[in-house]
């Protein structure tokens, strides 16, 4: 079951990352007979800042924002290339992550655009930007948006409602590239979390020695960060926005790969494990509970004892198991029991349950 929901999220959030406006923004108001609409961002520590935005139609992906130290260091590297208008103020300024060369052509001969840019970026907004379905202006702060913000985002729009003319059939060549790249890393940052809620919700041992699965699983999760991190780096090079992306992936990626290294190998060692169960006697001692709170929540943890510790597999059994509450009321309190063990596809043993008789 719980492999299911994990393939579940990481489809849903390669998606969702993959067509970011499956779901609309908020309505926020009206202007000129033009609708707006908004998003808040905040967490536990509250709001963290807001974007407003107006329909934009057009396969035409930018952000527009302040240059930072990154941006100077990947163009410096050559591993980032950024387009330069020829206005020097405007390109020592403002950082144009696109790659698109209707943004391109559109900025140089538009005066107008650029003034507004540049005036929005130093009025507090931290980012012009336009995903291929809505224009965004972007604050950070404790701040909430405004009909001033909706005045804003018309002058932009106004500004740049007539840039889908000069696409005439010309694409952005790194634009399904990025939304692949981050798709991938955040699907696999969401199927870590969920393995995590997993490990949380089963609450039981799975391996002899957790400690091999651990080495193993990092092992593979190493490797599998630095296929992805060339790969990345390989098909993003050259692109305006490919340092931040990449930068954004790596960060995903040292946070999801470990966990879905050691899920990884855990489930091919099991399920691969295809030989007949070894059964193991064992004497049950104890039976027991503890909980645990936090946070007004009380947790309950299940553990079996046992009289003896014998060896399987070269490695010495313990005489206590943490198991799932299901199994767990399956066993007696006390008296004697036949424990199933798996050899595992790559010899990492694995507790398989009980039985009543061999």
């Amino acid at each position: 079951m719980w492999i299911i929901i994990r393939l579940l999220a990481f489809v849903v959030a390669f998606v969702v990352r993959l067509r970011p406006n499956l779901i609309r923004p908020k309505r926020f108001g009206e202007l000129d007979g033009k609708t707006f609409y908004y998003s808040i961002k905040q967490d536990r520590s509250g709001v963290r800042g807001y974007r407003v935005g107006i329909p934009f139609k057009v396969p035409v992906v930018f952000r527009l924002q302040a240059e930072d130290a990154s941006d100077s260091f990947f163009k410096s590297i050559g591993y980032a290339k950024e387009y330069q208008t020829g206005d020097l103020h405007f390109d020592s300024s403002i950082y144009i992550a696109s790659d698109h060369p209707a943004l391109f052509e559109h900025l140089a001969e538009r005066d107008e655009a650029r003034r507004l840019i540049s005036d929005a970026i130093q009025s507090g907004y931290n980012r012009v930007a336009a995903d291929g379905s809505y224009l965004w202006i972007e604050h950070e702060g404790d701040a909430s948006p405004s009909d001033t913000d909706m005045v804003r985002v018309d002058e932009l729009h106004n500004a740049f409602k007539d840039i889908g003319r000069r696409i005439r059939l010309r694409n952005d060549r790194y634009n399904l590239r990025v939304m692949l790249v981050e798709a991938l890393t955040w699907s696999i940052a969401i199927y870590s979390i969920a393995t995590i809620f997993e490990w949380s919700a089963s609450g039981g041992s799975v391996h002899v020695q957790e400690s091999a699965l651990l080495k193993a699983g990092l092992f593979l999760a190493v490797l599998m960060f630095i296929v992805l991190f060339m790969v990345i780096r390989a098909i993003l090079d050259g692109s305006s926005r490919g340092h931040r992306i990449l930068v954004e992936g790596v960060l995903l990626l040292l946070i999801g790969l470990p966990v879905s290294g050691i899920s990884l190998v855990s489930e091919l060692n099991r399920r691969l494990d295809v030989p007949t169960p070894t059964m193991m006697s064992r004497q049950i001692t104890k039976r027991y509970f503890k909980t645990t709170r936090r946070k007004n929540r009380t947790r309950y943890h299940y553990y079996v004892e046992f009289a003896d510790t014998p060896t399987f597999g070269g490695h010495t059994l313990p005489d206590k198991v943490k198991l799932p509450r299901s199994e767990w009321e399956r066993l007696p309190q006390r008296g004697p029991i036949w424990q199933k063990l798996g050899s595992g596809a790559f010899g990492l043993a694995w507790y398989r349950g009980f039985a009543s008789s061999p």
